[in-house]
């Protein structure tokens, strides 16, 4: 089982919701998305801060999705703006990302849900249980 997959699952065993029920995804190409993405904000990231990240699926061009993902988390890593978020489209996927205050146990908690599910919801869920895992 990847750490993905087990960080939903802690995340949503607080709030009693099921990844079904969140539209979320675990295919191949969404834990390589999800791997790349982690490898790169665990080298950039400092300790205290996390990046929540909530993609839509399906995933189109996962190259150039990541390169772009890549970028937004530079851009809201040197605004150093906790609770900033930034929402926008990259290569026809929804990105929501959110640079949130920490432990440091978790760099990034990514997720990839169903275009038609509300990311804001998923994202709100994490931050809770960052805050209540510190």
């Amino acid at each position: 089982m990847s750490l993905d997959v087990k960080i939903a699952k802690l995340i949503l065993k607080e709030s009693g919701i099921s990844p079904s029920k969140l539209g979320l995804r675990f295919d191949r190409v969404v834990l390589r998305v999800l791997g790349d993405i982690r490898t790169f904000t665990e080298s950039e990231i400092e300790c205290g801060q996390t990046i929540l990240l909530v993609v839509s699926a399906p995933i189109f061009k996962p190259v150039k999705t990541i390169e772009g993902i890549k970028i937004e988390i530079t851009n809201i890593l040197n605004d150093n703006n906790y609770g900033q978020q930034c929402i926008k489209a990259i290569e026809g996927n929804q990105i929501n990302l959110r640079l949130v205050q920490s432990n440091g146990r978790h760099k990034f908690i990514g997720f990839v849900q169903n275009i038609d599910q509300c990311s804001q919801n998923l994202m709100d869920l994490a931050e809770k249980w960052i805050r209540l895992d510190a």
